[in-house]
């Protein structure tokens, strides 16, 4: 194909992904803001990244508003749940199906980097299942002081 040839008819069907949501706290039972969570999907018995989230700070939670009983469109209500999310919070969306190794990524604030579930390796850790579209929930975090802080 030459310019200014066009192409027609090709079309994409695009799924959304699932996600997986919790919250990464330190031991005083804050929220660990600018810590990376990171999920890599198990495939073949290796990983590969396939997300990260990074722990917000509840920038509105201030205005102490009523949940959002309205339809919005998928990105702006992804960024309505993003200002409105609770101390510690994290959201990676997008992903795939399948199961996920989740870890944190947090050294930098002083805190002990971590698999879920409350484990220092991959060896050890749970793994945490995805099903596209939807939402796995619960999966936290509660990190403790880095050895040396």
């Amino acid at each position: 194909m030459n310019a200014p040839d066009e192409t027609t008819d090709i079309d994409f069907v695009l799924s959304p992904g699932g996600s997986i949501c919790g919250r990464v706290l330190d031991s005083t039972g804050r929220g660990a803001i600018g810590a990376l969570v990171e999920a890599r999907l198990i495939r073949d018995g290796r990983t590969e990244t396939r997300g990260c989230g990074v722990v917000l700070g509840g920038m509105l939670d201030f205005l102490a508003l009523p949940p959002l009983e309205l339809e919005l469109p998928g990105i702006l209500k992804d960024i309505l749940e993003i200002l409105f999310a609770e101390e510690g919070s994290y959201r990676i969306i997008g992903l795939p199906s399948g199961e996920y190794l989740v870890r944190t990524h947090a050294s930098w604030l002083g805190l002990r980097d971590e698999f879920y579930d409350d484990v220092s390796s991959a060896d050890e850790a749970a793994s945490v299942s995805v099903i596209a579209p939807q939402r796995t929930t619960g999966v936290d975090f509660v990190l403790e002081e880095a050895r040396g802080s």
